[in-house]
């Protein structure tokens, strides 16, 4: 079911994962019946979450081709931009990977620049992860035209309608962190004739969604 309420909606927008109408499929925007009038912004919104998300996923590329990272690296500088320090295991839970997959992770990131890793003062079995300054800046300089470019766009709006926008992408944040918990857990189960993803133990290599550090 779309976010429009008929079933209609685009595919899925390709190796990124589910697009916008499968978050609105948890019924947090969509199930009863909606007058047409609704019913048409609600596609209207629909399209709009779509091309965002298309956008976003394309600069994201852009940006880790520029910085020569990779999304899962992205991930974990825009995780430690907004929470550092974090301990490694804390990281690995936040992005989704394994502590053995993080410590790859944190070597290549280390290693070029972007992140140190030291003791924690007050327990010194733990290892905190932060970001170099020197490499945070790199990072965010990136963003700099897009974060003012941003700013103006959101400008245009009353402060009623930016609440608006911020209530509507908190509510279906929720249902895609509520529906990625199901299909981890192994609760959904594939349509009849199609076969699940078999774990082979090999680092899954396809690209995802990943927020890279910016400020708005």
């Amino acid at each position: 079911m779309s976010i429009d309420g008929n079933g209609a909606g685009p595919a899925t927008p390709g190796p990124e994962g589910a697009g916008p109408d499968a978050a609105a499929s948890s019924g947090a925007l969509a199930g009863a019946p909606v007058p047409d009038a609704k019913r048409q912004v609600m596609r209207e919104l629909r399209d709009a979450l779509f091309d965002y998300q298309r956008a976003a996923n394309a600069f994201d590329d852009a940006v880790s081709e520029w910085l020569d990272l990779n999304r899962t690296d992205l991930r974990c500088l825009d995780l430690l931009e907004r929470h550092h320090p974090m301990t490694a295991g804390s990281l690995a839970e936040a992005s989704g990977i394994t502590t053995g997959a993080m410590t790859f992770v944190l070597d290549r990131l280390e290693s070029t620049g972007f992140v140190r890793r030291r003791r924690d003062d007050g327990d010194r079995r733990r290892v905190l992860v932060e970001l170099e300054p020197d490499g945070a800046r790199r990072a965010l300089s990136a963003h700099a035209p897009l974060v003012a470019a941003a700013r103006d766009a959101a400008s245009r709006f009353d402060l009623a309608e930016l609440d608006a926008a911020r209530r509507v992408l908190a509510a279906i944040s929720t249902v895609y962190d509520r529906h990625s918990a199901v299909l981890r857990s192994g609760a959904h189960r594939a349509p009849a004739g199609r076969e699940p993803r078999v774990e082979t133990g090999e680092p899954d290599r396809r690209p995802g969604p990943s927020r890279t550090p910016r400020r708005t």
